[in-house]
């Protein structure tokens, strides 16, 4: 599956479609990533002198491409359901390391901890430029509608 055929599959659209590319996955891991742009109206109220990403939308984008977009290709690949499944976020847990600024390339990598009984959950980390600046794990329920 494309990038865009995945993007399809999800409930997120602009301006909450936090993710750009997904560049590889697999039955045990997804990566993609995000670049928030400088132009991103929160920016003008978050931290306005040197805006930062709020660690709230690190999340969604980490959720996004971790949970939903690995959900659609979990799916997909295992021929679960017939119908576009819906994927929510049930539980985070995130480590913030270093502030993420506008305009840097956020990487998001998920590796599958486990996947049973309509339950996702992932071991997640977020880089940008190499460094780490996230670490956790998210959870998620898949639902037929």
């Amino acid at each position: 599956m494309k990038t865009t055929e995945i993007l399809a599959q999800i409930p997120h659209k602009k301006p909450f479609l936090f993710v750009d590319d997904i560049h590889e996955y697999s039955f045990e891991h997804i990566v993609g990533e995000y670049t928030f742009p400088k132009t991103a109206d929160f920016f003008k109220g978050h931290f306005p002198e040197q805006s930062v990403v709020p660690g709230v939308l690190l999340t969604e984008c980490a959720a996004q491409i971790g949970l939903a977009c690995f959900g659609v290709v979990l799916t997909k690949q295992a021929d679960l359901y017939k119908h576009l499944p819906k994927i929510f976020l049930s539980h985070s847990c995130l480590d913030f390391l270093k502030p993420v600024f506008p305009e840097q390339v956020i990487r998001v990598e998920a590796i599958l901890d486990y996947f049973r009984f309509k339950k996702l959950s992932v071991n997640i980390k977020l880089f940008v430029d190499e460094q780490k600046v996230a670490v956790g794990k998210l959870q998620g329920m898949v639902s037929k509608n």
